[in-house]
């Protein structure tokens, strides 16, 4: 196992009770209000991170790590196919929930500050590709029809898959809070997994039925 510095040690402590705090009682938080409730001096947090942007910049790549961990600790559900993908949004969920002060930030941060709106456009593109290449193997599959590859089709396709992957925190938050996000999360899974149905083949509606018979899919 890799041994980590006290430095760096004491870095991750600072992003995993930051975020913590910041999920519980929002991005309000002052850096000082941050060091009282984490018992720790201004001085040792800004140590490490010069301002609270540069500590959400840090959440924020600790997100993209967990999100990353996760992708490769799960390669087999990361296929193409509905159920496969049905089980990775799931887990890609309970992270975003995790880091859902992240995505708040995201939601409110601007062009003004370059270094996030950067590392935001370069994740999105990655994003892109990542949707494009599993389209085209479901595509192969047969489970789609080949116009979804086509514009505006595709497009149109990845803004709604985009905005839905990430607005549900924000929903979530500000509307749904009291209905638990457990109870909430089957909800957001099967809004997302629906944008497929305008574009599914004779093949595609079959399998994509047997979503709702878990017995039959596994």
């Amino acid at each position: 196992m890799k041994k980590h510095s006290k430095g760096y040690n004491t870095r991750t402590k600072i992003i995993t009770e930051a975020r913590k705090l910041l999920n519980e009682k929002g991005l309000g938080l002052t850096l000082d209000s941050l060091s009282l409730e984490m018992g720790l001096s201004r001085g040792r947090i800004t140590n490490y991170f010069r301002t609270k942007d540069s500590l959400l910049l840090g959440i924020m790549r600790s997100y993209e790590h967990a999100l990353g961990t996760l992708l490769l600790q799960n390669e087999e559900d990361d296929q193409p196919g509905f159920l496969p993908q049905y089980r990775i949004l799931s887990k890609i969920m309970d992270v975003q929930y995790e880091y859902r002060c992240a995505i708040a930030y995201l939601s409110v941060s601007g062009r003004h500050q370059p270094e996030v709106h950067l590392h935001v456009e370069s994740s999105f593109l990655n994003r892109l590709e990542s949707i494009r290449m599993r389209l085209s193997a479901m595509v192969a599959m047969e489970l789609l029809i080949p116009d979804l590859l086509k514009q505006p089709h595709l497009d149109m396709y990845c803004f709604q898959y985009t905005t839905l992957l990430t607005t549900w925190v924000i929903c979530q938050e500000m509307y749904y809070s009291k209905r638990g996000f457990e109870k909430m999360k089957p909800i957001y899974l099967k809004s997302i997994m629906n944008l497929y149905i305008p574009y599914l083949t004779e093949k595609g509606k079959i399998a994509f039925e047997l979503l709702d018979q878990p017995d039959k899919a596994n």
